[in-house]
């Protein structure tokens, strides 16, 4: 939350839900947050605009990761259910979920790491996609980095939450069909930067 702060307070910025005069927001969620915590109660369009500042900030391309590119960061290599394996026994050790939550988000980083050295990929909050939603998308898309539909009304959260049932933490597991304006408690994101590659070199 520390960095969704530092938008803020730079740029003056008002979430979605501040604007409406909303009770819950990013600021009170009604349970306790530190620095240290994920940010909530943001929508899609509110993790936009924090990407946007994050840009002209630093000088790099920063944006919501595809739902592909999320999908890859949290398997690591993987191909089971989870990044660590297949038996949901040991989520405790990787992630905040409905079992040991305690009522709310945790500080990041306090769980195991999968293999790209991520953390909480399998909980804590769902995480913003960039793409738009199309149910049937799949079917036809790319088979190398789909970018998902290139119009829609709706958008893609991915990634179990600190309310979810085991299963519904796993690598494959989608939320989708929320409009861009929508926050919830459970809900926040992780950035993805674009990393120039020349022309005819691997990426890094």
């Amino acid at each position: 939350m520390r960095q969704f702060t530092a938008f803020i307070e730079a740029t003056g910025y008002k979430t979605y839900s501040e604007r409406r005069g909303e009770d819950k927001t990013w600021r009170s969620p009604h349970f306790d947050q530190t620095d240290q915590h994920p940010v909530v109660y943001v929508s899609w369009e509110d993790a936009a605009a924090f990407c946007q500042w994050l840009t002209s900030k630093e000088g790099e391309t920063y944006r919501l990761p595809t739902e592909a590119e999320w999908e890859f960061a949290c398997r690591a290599g993987s191909t089971t259910r989870f990044h660590f394996g297949d038996d949901d026994t040991q989520l405790d050790r990787y992630a905040w979920y409905r079992n040991n939550r305690g009522g709310s988000t945790k500080p990041v980083g306090q769980k195991l790491a999968n293999g790209f050295g991520l953390f909480d990929v399998h909980g804590n909050v769902g995480e913003w996609c960039s793409d738009w939603c199309e149910t049937d998308y799949y079917r036809s898309s790319p088979p190398d980095d789909p970018r998902g539909p290139s119009s829609g009304t709706r958008r893609i959260v991915r990634g179990g939450t600190w309310n979810s049932l085991g299963p519904v933490t796993r690598s494959a597991d989608r939320t989708f069909l929320f409009l861009p304006t929508v926050r919830d408690k459970c809900w926040g994101f992780r950035v993805a930067r674009t990393i120039d590659v020349p022309s005819g070199r691997p990426a890094p």
